[in-house]
């Protein structure tokens, strides 16, 4: 269980650290999605 990886460390490894051009591109293709998304999940009482 040593390979184990958060997120946050794969995309530095393979995306660069937070704030290159790179990453920041990344991030708000990732971040598009779900703020534009148009679909709700119904309520049940």
């Amino acid at each position: 269980m040593k390979n184990i990886q958060i997120l946050d460390q794969i995309k530095t490894k393979y995306y660069g650290e937070v704030g290159t051009p790179e990453r920041d591109r990344l991030e708000n293709e990732l971040e598009a999605p779900v703020s534009d998304s148009r679909y709700e999940l119904p309520v049940r009482n």
